[in-house]
């Protein structure tokens, strides 16, 4: 039980610890992209029409990290619910083997 409790605890920190640094990793990005846009912009004044694809194409980069960043979070409560319904079965199965012992003891 505590080899479970013990790998489910790591599991979690590792899982909590990748979620902050996706996060981390899209927070960089976008502020990359944010200052990629603003450079850009000061250059191009002019033409304000490549100004306007470059940012729908960025746009579409930082969507594509965020539908990922939420599989991610998704993947990450499923697991946590398996992990739950894991060690319920893993105690229900225990009482039993107690209660199975008890009665053969008996």
């Amino acid at each position: 039980m505590r080899e479970i409790e013990r790998l489910q605890g790591y599991t979690a920190r590792e899982l909590l610890k990748q979620r902050g640094q996706i996060w981390t990793t899209l927070d960089k990005k976008l502020d990359e992209i944010k200052a990629q846009l603003k450079a850009e912009h000061d250059r191009k004044k002019e033409d304000n029409y490549d100004y306007k694809e470059r940012e729908k194409e960025l746009n579409g980069h930082l969507e594509t990290m965020t539908q990922i960043a939420q599989r991610i979070d998704e993947e990450n409560r499923a697991l946590m619910k398996k992990n739950a319904e894991l060690k319920i079965e893993y105690l229900s199965q225990e009482n039993d083997r107690d209660l199975l012992l008890r009665q053969l003891i008996t």
